[in-house]
């Protein structure tokens, strides 16, 4: 019946074809009307091109998305990925249990949090670089270095393995006697008169007072004890035990400064060796102290022996300095001013004599000499003490060190190392145990920003999706994906090497996150348009 009907009509159609060109052919037209039909003719053929071409890509279109969606085995077979009609059983595993898999991800998700958080333990940060170059001269010298650290300490520890014990089996009185952590200060002059002058000093010493001020310090330091009990907190490292120092003898410092500043002040003798020295006093002395020092054993040294006048007059200036040095306690409230210069020239002497340049070399640049009496760096230690009172082994005490300088200093410390704390010292402080602990904090800074992108990227997909759930669900998988990666990596693998910058991977699982989500979203979109095949499976 519906063919007959399509024959009519095509029958219909080709008569009246063939009247309108018998019609047409018999008609004359003019030139206007000749122009006029073929500017329509023209215009038709136009769009009906474009029809055309629009046709043909919505048709690709839907070609494309519906082949991604069931694209059959050329045999219309299944295999294993895929059903018989191309469609991978993944995905129909999950389009046919939503919930059951989206409640899975979301434990997993918390589940590796948690077993994270049980494995982990101390600094995850394993820096360096050189440590994973296999064939780079540098990397085989560090590793030697540090497998015979390691096996040194292991042998250490194996040989003393109730360590804690034999602490504890001492008298209460021996607490804070051994070494637990030390804090290194470091200084650098902003101008270019040096750390040497008066503001400096004070701003120096004002820096250390934040820690040796602070009433609680003696619970924390490490003491030293005489034969019965603690003498105190054991002196720190510092150059403000010289401007600082108990008693300061002038008239000692200028006659040594005197004595080694002109070759005329040496005692009348005639000696082979004395007179090859020709340059001042200052290098006889530093060549007699050091015969001294070997017990006058050697050639050169056999030969002063017995010049007398010479072995009593190095003898003399020697104890002069050494009462000196005996008196830098760094207990003074108040700075001498008036002996700054002469005491950074007597640094100067006591920093060329090599049997007593370790009493302040610690302390100077590698440019601070006679005639450049200036140092424009300078350093100082600070000792804690272990095991504290009322802990019973290492880390227990380094606990409780650590939360005392958390809480009680850093604060401090850090408004010290502030860039415009003061106009003469930029300070600067190191201490091993609370390297993690810092670094925390300036992630924890540094963390606070990342809710601004964070923010925009919620709020976008927000936008996008338009869908509250879906959004808080998109970034809380993306921000999970962290700890489960890291589960994965660290201990299933067993991948030990973790960079400080692996935490800036956030930003890149949150762009192609956020990015998987706009694509997921318009696929489903576009699957209204891909016809009934696309619900078949």
């Amino acid at each position: 019946m519906e063919d007959s009907n399509e024959n009519a009509a095509k029958e219909k159609i080709d008569d009246s074809s063939n009247h309108d060109k018998e019609y047409s052919a018999d008609k004359e037209y003019s030139d206007d009307d000749k122009k006029k039909i073929g500017d329509d003719v023209e215009k038709n053929t136009t769009e009906e091109k474009k029809r055309a071409v629009l046709a043909r890509q919505a048709s690709s279109v839907r070609s494309s998305f519906h082949t991604c969606i069931s694209k059959a085995p050329p045999d219309g077979k299944a295999t294993f990925f895929n059903d018989e009609k191309g469609n991978l059983k993944f995905v129909n595993f999950v389009i046919r249990y939503p919930i059951p898999i989206f409640s899975f991800i979301i434990i997993l998700c918390i589940a590796s949090c948690f077993i994270l958080g049980s494995l982990f333990d101390g600094n995850p940060i394993s820096e360096g670089a050189n440590e994973y170059a296999m064939n780079d001269i540098r990397s085989i010298a560090y590793d030697s270095l540090r497998l015979a650290q390691e096996e040194v300490l292991d042998e250490y520890e194996e040989s003393q393995p109730d360590k804690d014990n034999r602490r504890l089996e001492l008298s209460d009185s021996r607490i804070q006697e051994d070494q637990g952590d030390i804090l290194i200060w470091i200084y650098d002059s902003k101008t270019s008169d040096g750390l040497f002058t008066t503001e400096g000093i004070k701003e120096i010493r004002k820096s250390e007072e934040i820690i040796l001020k602070n009433p609680k310090y003696p619970n924390y330091c490490q003491l030293e004890y005489n034969s019965t009990s603690a003498t105190g907190c054991k002196q720190p490292l510092s150059a403000m035990n010289i401007f600082y120092a108990s008693e300061w003898n002038t008239t000692a410092a200028d006659f040594v400064i005197n004595q080694l500043e002109s070759r005329e002040n040496l005692p009348s003798t005639v000696n082979t060796t004395i007179d090859s020295l020709n340059n001042t006093a200052l290098e006889v002395f530093n060549f007699l102290s050091i015969c001294k020092l070997l017990d006058y054993l050697g050639d050169q040294c056999e030969d002063v022996k017995e010049v007398t006048s010479l072995i009593q007059w190095a003898d003399l200036i020697e104890t002069e300095i050494d009462n000196i040095i005996g008196k830098w306690d760094g207990l003074a409230e108040e700075l001498n001013e008036t002996n700054i210069e002469q005491m950074t020239e007597f640094i100067a002497y006591i920093n060329q004599i090599t049997t007593k340049r370790g009493n302040v070399v610690f302390y100077l640049d590698k440019n601070f000499a006679l005639d450049n009496p200036k140092t424009m760096f300078s350093r100082s230690l600070l000792y804690w003490g272990e095991l504290l009172n009322g802990t019973t082994t290492t880390d227990e005490s380094k606990d409780e060190l650590k939360k005392f300088i958390l809480s009680d200093l850093l604060l401090e410390l850090n408004e010290a190392t502030e860039k415009d704390n003061n106009p003469e010292v930029q300070t600067y402080y190191f201490m091993g145990s609370l390297i993690f602990d810092i670094i925390l904090r300036i992630l924890a800074v540094d963390a606070s920003l990342v809710l601004i992108p964070f923010l925009l990227v919620f709020f976008y997909l927000r936008y996008m999706i338009g869908s509250w759930f879906l959004a808080c669900v998109g970034m809380f998988e993306i921000v999970m994906s962290l700890p489960l990666a890291w589960l994965t990596f660290s201990y299933i693998f067993q991948i030990k090497y973790f960079s400080a910058l692996n935490i800036l991977c956030i930003f890149i699982v949150m762009a192609i996150g956020a990015d998987d989500i706009f694509v997921f979203m318009d696929s489903y979109k576009q699957s209204a348009s891909a016809g009934p095949d696309v619900l078949s499976s």
